[in-house]
């Protein structure tokens, strides 16, 4: 477990320090571009995510699953994703113009096309990616994530308040995939970079399931946007997406941190034979004791902390934003489901998963569109109670676990949640008259983080193990340093 605890370290450091760097970009940059700006860039990055599925093509997962690598199976990926990643660049950068006729917008012909150049650079750099996650060197991976995150951030502060147009956001993007790119050569080795078709008919046969899963679950997030923006306005798209992505920027300090661990952790596991049930109940209480309370944290202050990300001309977001909490909420009952049946190989159910959600939620959209914005995200919870349902159902079969036992878990985590929500709820009302929202959102977040670790200790969470140890380190490091 030392491996597993080390490399939750290293994860948490890369991404917080990346998430701390999009903090400052996505403050600056919603204070000087409109709704319908990023409405347009939203729609841009919404046709491209599904590019951006595709290119992996359930690659990443194979490099970290597979039992044995050898040479001519990551030659095989890097062939596979040389020939994906390039056609979909020249997909994209053709019918860029088709794209901005459909959405009646013509900045996204240009964002699309920059965007596109993506596409031509990852496949230099994606397979040394995985290979490190495979071998779990996640400080190697933090190095990276924290320099290309740097480059993204300054190149597109830097150029937004310089030029004050949308379209540099994409170009700033592909300066952090190029950094990121050129930081994997340090760790690669140069016979990788050859093509080889021998082993991409294998390769294909297991990826072709988990891209096509993948992509149904992007479908699944892009298609409300695609649809709203067609149908009602492109400033509702950037309300949506700026509610999306306030959850998503949150659950990425969770989830974000745990997920690429376990993928490789579990697998190596699975390939060793040995009992996983353990992990998925250890896992779980790791996830909902973070997710759950940061959920009660985002829905009583939603309101502050658009105003501080956004500024006042985004509050349209903030009803929508106490929703996605409720959806995020649900989620955890089947906590990092989709990464746990794949890190086992257990694609075809998640494949067939994907496609019952993808086709409900597109016929959801079609029939809720009309009501609003609000009403629309509202129907979405049915939908990820019947998902989390397919996904528990599942846990139960492959991995062994006892509902009786996953609600002793969920329980003990309710419990955490319900104390920190309530406190949180207590200080919003007792201090919502402070005139600034950083003092009154730093203040919470303090009062957070103790109740919180109160919360552990009085309910005997066994995460109050780990963080009790980790502070014995720090104390025993800071003494010997003395």
């Amino acid at each position: 477990m030392a491996s597993l605890n080390s490399s939750l370290f290293f994860s948490f450091v890369g991404k917080y320090s990346s998430m701390l760097l999009q903090f400052i970009s996505v403050m600056v940059i919603s204070r000087i571009l409109t709704p319908e700006d990023l409405g347009g860039y939203s729609l841009a990055l919404g046709s491209i995510a599904v590019g951006q599925v595709l290119r992996d093509f359930g690659l990443s997962l194979y490099l970290v699953k597979e039992k044995e690598i050898t040479d001519e199976k990551v030659q095989g990926c890097f062939t596979i994703s040389i020939i994906v990643c390039w056609i979909l660049a020249f997909i994209y950068f053709i019918s860029a113009n088709y794209i901005g006729v459909f959405f009646e917008q013509e900045s996204i012909v240009v964002l699309t096309q920059i965007l596109a150049f993506n596409f031509l650079i990852i496949p230099f750099g994606t397979f040394t990616l995985s290979l490190l996650r495979r071998n779990m060197l996640f400080d190697k991976i933090m190095f990276i994530d924290i320099l290309s995150s740097i480059v993204s951030t300054v190149a597109s502060v830097i150029l937004i308040i310089t030029y004050k147009t949308v379209e540099v956001l994409a170009l700033a993007s592909v300066f952090g995939t190029l950094t990121t790119v050129l930081l994997t050569f340090k760790y690669t080795s140069w016979r990788y970079f050859k093509i080889n078709f021998r082993k991409i008919v294998v390769i294909a046969k297991f990826s072709g399931f988990v891209s096509g899963a993948n992509i149904l679950d992007e479908l699944r997030s892009v298609v409300p946007e695609f649809l709203i923006g067609k149908y009602s306005s492109v400033e509702d798209v950037a309300y949506l997406s700026k509610a999306n992505g306030t959850i998503n920027l949150f659950s990425k300090l969770i989830t974000g941190v745990i997920a690429p661990v376990i993928q490789p952790f579990l697998s190596k596991i699975h390939n060793e034979s040995g009992s996983i049930e353990k992990h998925v109940y250890q896992i779980t209480h790791y996830m909902l004791a973070f997710q759950w309370p940061f959920c009660g944290f985002v829905y009583v202050y939603a309101e502050e902390i658009i105003f501080l990300l956004y500024g006042p001309q985004w509050e349209v977001a903030i009803p929508l934003i106490k929703v996605c909490c409720v959806l995020f909420l649900i989620d955890g009952l089947a906590v990092l489901g989709i990464q746990m049946l794949n890190s086992v190989g257990d694609v075809k159910y998640v494949l067939s998963v994907s496609v019952i959600m993808t086709l409900m939620r597109i016929t959801f959209v079609m029939i809720f569109v009309k009501f609003g914005l609000y009403v629309l995200v509202l129907s979405f919870i049915p939908l990820a109670i019947i998902r989390s349902t397919l996904l528990l159902y599942r846990y139960k079969m492959f991995f062994k676990v006892s509902f009786l036992q996953l609600f002793i878990v969920y329980r003990l985590n309710a419990g955490i949640a319900i104390i920190t929500f309530m406190i949180c709820n207590l200080s919003h009302n007792l201090f919502k008259d402070f005139s600034s929202d950083v003092i009154q959102l730093a203040f919470a977040a303090l009062l957070f983080c103790l109740s919180w670790l109160i919360a552990l200790s009085m309910l005997k969470h066994p995460l109050k193990e780990k963080i009790t140890e980790l502070y014995r380190k720090v104390l025993m490091k800071i003494s010997s340093v003395g």
